[in-house]
This record gives structure tokens, C-alpha cells and sequence, in this order.
């Protein structure tokens, strides 16, 4: 049982720092998403050049279905983990049913962090 235990422990352990890398990641993503917006909205607006906020509204759909399934995964996982962890308490789960939670998580990520 000693060996299984450890074995878990560094599974547990590497997914929960996958978990962070990816989910910055994906923030790094969305936020390079916006600055696009913004930078193509500033060009239009400050600079009154129209092209390049118009190339943004074509290649639009595309980015944001992108950035929605980004945005929706971080929600998913903090919105989830404050259900089942709530503030002020130790957060304790079952070896078991933290693998799952972990694995969902990683599940919904857009990229495979796993070596």
C-alpha cells in the first residue's frame, strides 16, 4: 500500500501543477485574445484606421468561440472548487474522488500539459 500511496501522492502533486500552468495558460491566451480587441479598437478609434478593426470582426467568431471555452474552463474549475472547498474550511476529499476532480479539470483544458 506504501508504494500505491506514494505513487498517488506524485500523481496528485504533478496534476495539481499542471492544473496551475494550464490554467494560466488559458489566462495568458484570453488575454492575449483581448488585447487584439484592443489594439485593433485603438487603431480604429484613435488612429481612424478602420482595416484593421475589420479584420479583427472577421476573424471575430472564431476568437471568441475560442475565448469562450477558455473563459468557460476557468470558471468551470474555480466556480467548482469553491462549491466543493468552501472558504474557512480544510479542503479534504477522498484520494479517489480527488483524481477525478483533478482529471475533469485537466480534461477541460485546451492544452495537454501531461509528460
Amino acid at each position: 500500500a506504501g508504494a500505491r500511496d506514494t505513487e498517488t501522492a506524485r500523481y496528485l502533486d504533478e496534476a495539481r501543477k499542471r492544473l496551475q500552468a494550464g490554467v494560466l495558460i488559458e489566462r495568458n491566451a484570453v488575454q492575449r485574445t483581448i488585447k487584439i480587441y484592443d489594439d485593433a479598437f485603438e487603431d480604429l478609434i484613435e488612429n481612424g484606421k478602420p482595416q484593421a478593426f475589420r479584420e479583427f470582426l472577421l476573424r471575430a467568431p472564431d476568437m471568441f468561440l475560442s475565448l469562450g471555452e477558455k473563459v468557460g474552463v476557468i470558471s468551470h474549475i474555480a466556480s467548482y472548487w469553491r462549491y466543493r472547498f468552501p472558504e474557512g474550511r480544510i479542503p479534504t476529499a477522498h484520494v479517489d474522488e480527488a483524481i477525478d476532480i483533478f482529471q475533469d479539470f485537466e480534461g477541460g483544458l485546451s492544452v495537454n500539459l501531461t509528460s
